[in-house]
């Protein structure tokens, strides 16, 4: 099976699809947004299954600071 992918950092999301996507419009904002919303929820799940792995091996979960939340549409923890 092929598989193509294009990589971004989390952090460059809206400027680097706005160089793929010039010509987006509304539907680069509505993109973008969605990109940004499911990077948020994946860094999430990530951090709970990570508690679920360590709880598993020592019986319980490692004492960690939750991710710092940062404002502004281009800010992704």
């Amino acid at each position: 099976m092929w598989s193509e992918g294009y990589t971004f950092p989390a952090a460059a999301v809206r400027d680097e699809f706005r160089r793929v996507w010039p010509d987006g419009g509304d539907e680069y904002l509505r993109f973008c947004d969605v990109m940004e919303e499911h990077h948020r929820e994946m860094r999430a799940l990530g951090g709970r299954l990570l508690d679920v792995f360590f709880e598993t091996l020592s019986g319980s979960p490692p004492t960690r600071s939750p991710p710092a939340r940062q404002s502004g549409r281009s800010g992704i923890p």
